[in-house]
């Protein structure tokens, strides 16, 4: 058996080593490619710890993909889910309405404030666009909630002052994701973007980009489970958390890895044989 096939994978690692997370879980997706098709890679990330808790590799980011990946990672792996943090993705957005209805879901205002970007763009941006700009990071910038709606308020009540198509869909999408946006106010912990997320999939995508896409699933499916293992057993080694550096994610949420290599204990657990 190849050593990516015989790794453990989350459910196991959860199994054989006691874990302790933040319960904030941060969601995204990153597209990888498998024979001329782009499947896509769904992350849930513990941002307390850095710790990948799950992954699926889908065909589509929709609500069955991110209804599985979720319900796997708390039901079937026992993640206390705390709170979420994602990107305006609605398929999340809808799996978490759904399913964990009474858990809070942070938008990560980094996505939100690249939607002005796209729609009215730095280059080209007008005197009264970058106004509007100015009335629209006050909301998603608050101190907290109360000043946050009272800036939202103002941007309504200036309307007539900011007319066409992007302003009102910019003005449409605060109002929508008004409480999404400001979960993080209301509960310690629960980050107000998605960089951590996006940081651990920026370093699985350096190995992603060495194997110049799969030749098929079950190759690619067994290969990440690899790189997935050898992100969480890697000791960090610049975070700005300084008392991060020199563990790992997974010794960060409390598992004892021992003296034995990465591969080893990839290897070992699915054999259910202990460290010593």
């Amino acid at each position: 058996m190849e050593i990516s096939e015989a790794c453990a994978d989350s459910l196991e690692v959860a199994r054989y080593f006691d874990l302790s997370w933040s319960g904030f879980l941060g969601i995204d997706g990153k597209a990888v490619l498998i024979k001329d098709i782009w499947w896509h890679l769904l992350l849930a990330v513990d941002t307390g710890t850095r710790d990948i808790v799950n992954f699926l590799l889908a065909p589509e980011e929709d609500y069955p993909s991110y209804h599985d990946l979720l319900w796997e990672t708390v039901a079937g792996i026992g993640y206390p889910l705390r709170g979420a943090v994602s990107d305006l993705d609605q398929s999340i957005k809808a799996v978490m309405r759904d399913h964990f209805g009474k858990v809070p879901h942070q938008r990560c205002l980094v996505h939100i404030e690249a939607t002005i970007d796209r729609l009215l763009p730095k280059r080209k941006r007008t005197r009264e666009q970058w106004s509007f700009k100015q009335m629209f990071d006050s909301v998603i910038y608050a101190e907290s909630k109360s000043e946050a709606r009272e800036n939202l308020d103002d941007l309504i009540r200036e309307s007539n002052q900011y007319q066409g198509e992007e302003y009102d869909y910019l003005r449409g999408m605060l109002a929508r994701n008004f409480d999404g946006i400001c979960e993080h106010f209301s509960h310690r912990g629960l980050p107000p973007e998605n960089n951590i997320t996006e940081g651990v999939i920026s370093q699985l995508s350096g190995k992603l980009k060495l194997t110049k896409g799969f030749e098929t699933y079950d190759t690619a499916c067994s290969l990440i489970k690899l790189m997935v293992f050898w992100y969480r057993t890697k000791p960090f080694t610049d975070s700005v958390v300084n008392h991060y550096n020199k563990r790992s994610p997974l010794e960060i949420a409390g598992a004892d890895l021992g003296d034995r290599s990465w591969v080893d204990l990839s290897q070992m657990i699915l054999r259910n044989q202990g460290p010593g």
